[in-house]
Parts: C-alpha cells; structure tokens; sequence
C-alpha cells in the first residue's frame, strides 16, 4: 500500500473503531456523549501516523522492505505493550495517546497483511 492508502485506511477504522464503541456504550447508557475528543484523536493519528512502520522501514524502491518493524513478532511487542501494567499506570491522557498510536500501527500493518507481498513472520533478514 502506498501512504495515501494508509492514510484513508487510517482515518476510516479510526473513526469506525470510536463510532462502534460509542455505540455499543450507549446501549448500556443511552445518554452517553459521543466522545469527540477520542474521534479525533483516533482519526488524527490515522491520517498523520498511517506510514510510521514505513518510516522505520522506508522501502527506498525496494517491494520487499518489511522486515522486524513489519513483522509479526513486533505486533505480539505491541499487543504486549498495550496489555502491560506499565502502560496500565500511565497519565490517562498519555494512555489514551499510546492506545491510538498502537492501534494505528495495527491498522497499518494489518492492511498490509491484505497484500500480495504480506508481512513476515519474523525478521526475515538477519544480515
């Protein structure tokens, strides 16, 4: 995928991703507000962090670039991150931060997952 793809994908299951909690809170508590701040905080990461694995890992014209930062043994790191007591004990609003930051890094390496090339399992080169 290119940047612009990553963007939108970014932007679009950010904003589905906040819209869908929101939604399913409000079925428990119909006078739920909609949290404005987490929507745009969600679809802003989505659109300005959408290619930081590409970042790390720039492909410099070279299809096969993904490597560790790719891989899926990075996202087990995040998911593990995302689970840790040390994020757990974090300032609200900087967990709410990394939550989005995660959760866009995700996106992006799921969406990558959907092409051709995929992503590797491991670190596919260790020289």
């Amino acid at each position: 995928m290119k940047a612009k793809e990553h963007r939108i994908t970014g932007v679009l299951v950010g904003g589905a991703w906040v819209l869908s909690e929101w939604w399913h809170r409000r079925e428990t508590n119909p006078q739920e507000p909609f949290p404005v701040g987490k929507f745009i905080l969600y679809t802003g990461t989505g659109y300005f962090l959408a290619s930081l694995p590409d970042w790390l890992e720039p492909s410099k014209g070279n299809p096969n670039h993904r490597q560790f930062f790719h891989s899926v043994s990075f996202v087990a790191v995040l998911v593990a991150i995302q689970q840790s007591t040390w994020l757990k004990a974090q300032p609200a609003p900087a967990q709410a931060v990394i939550r989005a930051v995660i959760f866009q890094y995700l996106v992006h390496v799921g969406a990558d997952m959907l092409t051709a090339r995929s992503i590797p399992l491991v670190h596919t080169r260790f020289a």
